[in-house]
This record gives C-alpha cells, sequence and structure tokens, in this order.
C-alpha cells in the first residue's frame, strides 16, 4: 500500500479555518475600538481596517465611476529653438540663411 497523502500545506489551512472562526468577534472589536478607543491613532486604525475589509482597498490606479481606468498623458512642451546667429547676413556656420539673397 502506499502512503496517504497529506495537502503539503496542511498547517496552513487550519490556521487560516482556526483564524476565520473569530472573523465576527474580530470585526465587533474593531467596532469598539472605532467607536470608543482609547486614542485617536486606534480609532483611525480600526475605521481603516472594517473600511478595508468591507469595501477593499482603495485603487491605486484612478478609475471612472464606470470602473474603466482614467488615462493621464503628459505632454510636455516641445523647446523653442533659438534663431541662428546671423553676421552680414550669413548663418555662423557659412551658410547663407533661406530667406537672405546671397
Amino acid at each position: 500500500m502506499g502512503r496517504k497523502l497529506i495537502h503539503k500545506n496542511q498547517g496552513e489551512l487550519n490556521a487560516q479555518s482556526m483564524a476565520r472562526s473569530y472573523t465576527a468577534i474580530a470585526i465587533k472589536t474593531l467596532v469598539s475600538i472605532c467607536l470608543r478607543g482609547e486614542s485617536e491613532n486606534a480609532r483611525v486604525a480600526a475605521a481603516a481596517t472594517l473600511l478595508q475589509r468591507g469595501w477593499g482597498k482603495p485603487n491605486t490606479v484612478p478609475v471612472e465611476d464606470d470602473g474603466s481606468k482614467i488615462v493621464v498623458e503628459i505632454v510636455y512642451p516641445q523647446p523653442i529653438a533659438r534663431p541662428p546667429k546671423l553676421i552680414d547676413g550669413q548663418i555662423l556656420n557659412g551658410s547663407t540663411p533661406p530667406h537672405a539673397a546671397p
């Protein structure tokens, strides 16, 4: 006979199941801290945790009301080219500008 197959992460599954059995108590504790916590930090942390459990973490990607992503395009202005320096109608590199007569 072969060996009995045991799920590789059986311990993790048991711990997860046990932890989930305390969900109602944990939520009630968070609500209690949110309403009557001794410090503002504790109340804010409890409130944030409750919101995340109920609504999920906030999106880090901006989205429209319908859930579609907002695309932001950043356009940098093109640098303005300096007009060539002219000396006696000649561009410094020796060529003649198109508007000047030779």
